[in-house]
């Protein structure tokens, strides 16, 4: 059974998604599709944002699942910030029991 915490973390994933899409279309000046409801610099602003804040959650994801970095990313052209995931998951790690394991097995646990 999964924990609240990790629910929780997938369904933050899910929302942020979500804005994804949104944001994209009202990124957009010339062929926008629907509405515009805040103008493009500031969606442009927000969709960076959520980007950089959705790979850090997807990389603490994998990481909760016992994945290395590699395997996460196929791509990796820019350093993540291992802070920000270490943050992450220590907020999570309070209800995993498996996690020190897997952690300390892929070297990712601070002593």
């Amino acid at each position: 059974m999964k924990s609240q915490e990790v629910l929780k973390l997938k369904e933050q994933i899910k929302t942020l998604s979500e804005a994804q899409k949104s944001l994209k279309n009202q990124r957009k000046t010339i062929y926008i599709v629907g509405e515009r409801t805040i103008p493009s610099s500031e969606a442009t602003w927000k969709y960076q944002l959520n980007r950089q804040e959705l790979r850090h959650l997807f990389i603490a994801y994998g990481f909760m699942r016992g994945k290395t970095i590699e395997q996460i990313e196929s791509k990796n052209h820019s350093a993540f910030d291992e802070t920000k995931v270490q943050k992450i998951i220590d907020k999570l790690a309070i209800s995993l029991q498996v996690y020190p394991v897997i952690m300390k097995m892929r070297g990712y646990l601070r002593n």
